[in-house]
């Protein structure tokens, strides 16, 4: 398929979906909705206020405004992992399961606490969270806030070296998750591609504190 009619597909789907999902003037927020665009499609999720996204690891990364790059404290991204279609023997809840143990096994000195599920208002859904907590000065603090989107499982994740800005971050992270309303991302067929609503590509390896990266 040319590029140029891929690309007016993708456009149009997404048209679709902010009308469909009222992503536009229907939020109960001041703040116009936005849309990420990632190697996965795009994500209609706020980007963290009070955030700048730069370059790093998963499908989106962010680091507070003035931040330095590679001496952040803390930071936000996104990743993601495959669940059903392909990966029938894969759900969420044993995706789950497997990023603690792995986590575990990794770091012997380790803790991971189950907290209270959040409420995400915009797509009407609940989602699971976990602190991760390694013991060590690299990657010390980790909050992740899973969020079933198709075949695949988006990872929210709140990382950070210093537990005084990983505790400050926790009020915009949980407003960044909250601000989710749903995906248009890309999926392989037979003889080309195609961008639906709520379906997800081939994943690619991302690095997370809790994932082993």
């Amino acid at each position: 398929m040319p590029p140029s009619l891929r690309l007016r597909q993708i456009v149009r789907r997404a048209l679709c979906f902010a009308v469909t999902t009222g992503l536009f003037g229907q939020a109960k927020s001041s703040r116009q909705p936005e849309m990420l665009l990632t190697d996965e499609g795009l994500l209609a999720i706020n980007a963290p206020n009070g955030w700048t996204r730069t370059r790093g690891p998963g499908l989106a990364f962010f680091v507070h405004e003035h931040d330095p790059d590679q001496t952040a404290k803390v930071w936000i991204y996104i990743s993601s992992a495959p669940i059903g279609l392909k990966e029938e023997a894969r759900t969420w809840r044993s995706t789950l399961n497997l990023i603690s143990a792995g986590f575990e096994q990794r770091f012997k000195s380790g803790v991971v606490r189950k907290e209270t599920p959040i409420e995400l208002p915009l797509s009407k859904s609940k989602a699971p969270v976990y602190t991760f907590l390694s013991g060590e000065s690299h990657n010390a603090f980790e909050q992740i806030i899973y969020v079933v989107d198709g075949y695949r499982i988006l990872i929210l994740a709140l990382s950070a070296t210093d537990k005084i800005a990983f505790e400050r971050s926790r009020s915009d992270f949980h407003t960044f998750a909250k601000s989710y309303r749903g995906s248009v991302t890309q999926v392989r067929q037979k003889n080309d591609q195609a961008y639906n609503v709520g379906d997800s590509s081939p994943n690619r390896a991302r690095r997370t504190m809790a994932m082993g990266g």
